[in-house]
């Protein structure tokens, strides 16, 4: 599962990264970015435009929120079919956190590219109509964790190579089984996690100290190998 992440690269790294120009839109920087926030989207355009969607899914009856998909079953279950199929998009992020539970608490860690460079995960995006926004939403899909990842949390969500960008964002009908074979964990060589501090649990706190790596006693894995 993802629920929080972070985007705070400078705005021109990600136009060079993206190939993009941000023009009306404008582009804040964020360290805690959370469900039901307005999170920057790339969607199949002549021209690739930042647009800005809701993150998650919330209906009328509803005991929860939806912010990811299960890759496994986001072409058949019937709440994701169809947006898979029509409406892909990349959701650009720098990091992201995963919660690992130890005993009767949880300790938040940050994870991100070696690199340090933008990435964008697979997600998917529809005029779901949650209850805080009529516009289209999106969500982000997830894979099993790699084998490092795995100490952390049981999935991670998925971050595609920029050689697959335009293959996600195609939609022809017949792209769709191209589409599920990108839908894999990313390698544990290009990644690093670390702990950090457990501010990062409220949405009200947004600075760079939510991504600061603090000393940590118990055992993990620092750098994912």
């Amino acid at each position: 599962m993802c629920s929080r992440y972070s985007l705070h690269t400078k705005q021109q790294t990600i136009e060079q990264y993206f190939n993009i120009q941000f023009k009306q839109t404008e582009f804040q920087p964020k360290f805690n970015i959370a469900p039901f926030q307005k999170v920057l989207c790339l969607r199949r355009n002549a021209t690739p435009t930042p647009e800005y969607l809701t993150w998650g899914i919330k209906k009328d009856g509803w005991d929860e929120v939806v912010v990811n998909a299960r890759s496994e079953t986001v072409s058949s279950k019937p709440l994701f079919r169809n947006a898979f199929q029509t409406k892909r998009c990349l959701i650009i992020a720098d990091g992201f956190y995963e919660w690992q539970h130890l005993g009767k608490s949880k300790k938040p860690f940050y994870i991100k590219l070696k690199s340090s460079i933008p990435f964008a995960f697979a997600g998917i995006s529809s005029a779901w109509h949650s209850e805080t926004n009529a516009d289209d939403s999106c969500v982000i899909l997830t894979v099993p964790s790699n084998a490092s990842i795995h100490a952390i949390h049981q999935r991670m969500p998925v971050i595609l190579h920029p050689n697959d960008y335009l293959s996600w964002l195609n939609d022809n009908p017949y792209s769709n089984d191209a589409a599920l074979s990108l839908l894999k964990p990313f390698p544990d060589s290009a990644m690093i996690a670390y702990p950090v501090s457990d501010i990062v649990n409220s949405v009200n706190i947004d600075n760079m100290e939510c991504i600061k790596e603090q000393s940590y006693q118990e055992p993990f894995q620092r750098s994912l190998l």
